[in-house]
């Protein structure tokens, strides 16, 4: 539950099965829908749906998950089950603030350092720059990792 989108993933055996995202508005009312736009295509009812957990600055506001986890735990564990033990520094750029997340070939955080600025635009930045390029905004972190730096 985020502070500009709110976004829903639904895991099958450890393995996203359904994603959605919509504009937060309400957050109550955001987290019911974007758990129901992640699950009109599936055949699924939240009934089904064995275990929810809320993270984000709006993760109170999640009334029918189980457990709720900070940005930055949440940020650790879900980087190194995306992309493996390798990672070690996480970068979090959200709608109202950005973070920087060291943690372990587990997904453990170690360390975090969050802005102590107001950072309200910088997801639109991301927005923007991903237009100017033109190039959705979800392909721009496999151009980063392309670079030379990233290549073994």
């Amino acid at each position: 539950m985020g502070a500009v989108n709110s976004k829903t993933v639904i895991l099958v055996d450890g393995q996203p099965y359904a994603v959605s995202q919509v504009a937060t508005r309400a957050p109550k009312e955001s987290a019911l829908k974007v758990m129901n736009a992640a699950l009109a295509n599936t055949g699924l009812t939240q009934d089904k749906i064995q275990y929810t957990v809320g993270t984000g600055c709006g993760r109170t506001q999640v009334t029918f998950a189980q457990k709720t986890i900070s940005e930055i735990v949440c940020g650790a564990t879900g980087a190194v089950h995306v992309w493996g033990p390798s990672v070690r520094t996480v970068l979090d750029a959200g709608g109202q603030s950005c973070r920087v997340i060291h943690c372990t070939d587990k997904g453990k955080a170690t360390g975090f350092l969050w802005n102590d600025k107001c950072a309200a635009g910088i997801g639109r930045s991301m927005e923007a720059f991903a237009d100017l390029i033109k190039k959705e905004l979800t392909e721009i972190g496999d151009i980063a990792l392309q670079s030379e730096q990233f290549q073994s």
